[in-house]
């Protein structure tokens, strides 16, 4: 398929029907991942590791077709859903402040 840019950033644009598609994805996935056991000890608290929850996750969000990735940049974290059958994305980005 090919995309229109609608931005110096090479933004493509996106059709109503592919952001409801990753919606929609994304809400079934929701819907499906259980709680993810804190089994790790450590900084006085337990929490998930990494490994724990992926292995949760990646089936789960292979099988509603995402997938999703972190870039760190500077003091931030942007994290990027996508949707692996339009290419549609959801982007977040959280600022780290310098301690």
């Amino acid at each position: 398929m090919k995309r229109e840019y609608t931005d110096d950033l090479n933004t493509p644009t996106f059709t109503n029907m592919e952001t409801k598609n990753l919606f929609k994805s994304l809400a079934a996935f929701q819907q499906e991942v259980p709680v993810i056991h804190k089994g790790t000890q450590g900084y006085s608290y337990t929490y998930a590791d990494l490994p724990a929850i992926f292995s949760v996750i990646n089936p789960l969000l292979k099988k509603h077709g995402l997938g999703f990735t972190q870039l760190i940049s500077g003091t931030s974290l942007k994290t990027v859903i996508f949707h692996t059958e339009t290419g549609r994305l959801s982007k977040a980005r959280r600022l780290f402040l310098k301690v």
